[in-house]
């Protein structure tokens, strides 16, 4: 097999069923090739029970892993790659590549692995959580979290890029089923982020002499907004999806 295996290749043999173990070495000369620094050390980590069908995703990822840490100080991670924590946290890694559909998601992984590597700041318990975290959102969930850790003009301009997803949708009386169903599923993906503490609602003081609004829905007082938490912040820290905004402030308006 050649030293640098194609994605054309790969499928190829894919759909053979009967080449296993040279896919796994295709895998491991991936991580060679790709991540030069350290893929012999992380190839000694591999497990022979990745199913074929994600081989494919994790040599796209180890490609997009190399991009990160080939700038990165030989010596720093050749230390780091060697602890029993950092195989512990890799081997997560590749089992949220395994399933990872978009480049985007891959990108997200790479990065909380770069930036693990790099940053003492965190445990290793600490950068697992985080990692568990990503893992346990999607694409649409960690869109909104970065929205509601932008205010103002950066704000405006990410609704503008993913206006599928900030669109507003009518659910007033007599709207379609649809319009209903959208507005669920786009509620369910902020009532998650508030569930693993990422979100939180934020609430105007009322003024003397008037009476505080509640959620017609939940019976609860009406948020006025929400904002990204700390730890919804430090996630989008590591995953490379940085805010510029500080201040938790008032928060982003609703969507």
């Amino acid at each position: 097999m050649s030293e640098k295996l194609s994605i054309i290749k790969l499928q190829e043999e894919l759909e053979k069923g009967d080449a296993r173990a040279e896919l796994i070495g295709a895998f491991a000369t991936a991580l060679v090739n790709y991540v030069p620094k350290i893929g012999p050390l992380l190839a000694e980590a591999i497990s022979v029970s990745i199913p074929q069908q994600k081989l494919e995703r994790l040599i796209i990822f180890t490609q997009v892993l190399g991009d990160r840490v080939k700038y990165l100080e030989s010596d720093l991670l050749v230390q780091k790659t060697k602890t029993q924590e950092f195989a512990d946290l890799f081997e997560d890694a590749l089992h949220q590549a395994s399933r990872a559909l978009t480049d985007e998601r891959r990108h997200h992984i790479a990065s909380l692995l770069t930036n693990g590597l790099t940053s003492d700041e965190l445990a290793h318990v600490e950068q697992k959580k985080l990692l568990a975290l990503l893992g346990d959102l999607n694409d649409a969930e960690i869109q909104l979290l970065k929205y509601y850790s932008l205010q103002g003009a950066e704000q405006r301009k990410f609704t503008e890029q993913h206006s599928e997803l900030f669109t507003p949708i009518s659910r007033t009386f007599g709207a379609p089923q649809i319009n209903l169903d959208k507005g669920a599923v786009r509620d369910s993906y902020r009532n998650k982020l508030m569930e693993v503490g990422l979100l939180r609602p934020v609430f105007n003081k009322p003024t003397k002499g008037t009476v505080p609004e509640f959620d017609d829905n939940t019976g609860r007082l009406k948020a006025t907004s929400h904002t990204a938490t700390p730890l919804g912040r430090l996630l989008l820290r590591y995953i490379d999806e940085v805010s510029n905004v500080k201040n938790e402030g008032n928060g982003a308006k609703k969507t």
